[in-house]
């Protein structure tokens, strides 16, 4: 029988890990800078315990927006992009986007991704 050494280490790791009682998801969860997919369509709820979601910012002004969204989540970068503007639909949990109107006024709820 030909058993990899990877193998092995992965099943030692493995055995480690449920005697400490922690899962494989657990660790994963908590990465800073996930990979971006455009297969997924949603990052996890509460990512590394940071908030996901604004839907308070709705109607504020873009700029202060922004500022409050990087001070409640600074594991992500964030952009404020116009409505007319062209964007990429792939998912990153590293990435906020808030979309605001000609006016500069947030008119949907910024969402990481």
């Amino acid at each position: 029988m030909n058993i990899s050494i990877h193998y092995i280490f992965f099943l030692c790791i493995t055995i480690l890990l449920s005697l400490f009682s922690l899962s494989l998801g657990q660790l994963r969860a908590c990465r800073p800078y996930p990979p971006c997919s455009s297969w997924s369509n949603l990052c996890p709820p509460g990512f590394c315990g940071n908030k996901v979601e604004w839907p308070e910012l709705i109607g504020m002004d873009g700029q202060k927006a922004k500022a409050i969204a990087q001070t409640e989540n600074p594991a992500v970068t964030v952009f404020l992009v116009r409505s007319d503007a062209i964007i990429t639909w792939d998912i990153c949990c590293n990435r906020l986007r808030i979309f605001v109107d000609i006016n500069g006024k947030v008119y949907d709820t910024p969402l990481v991704g």
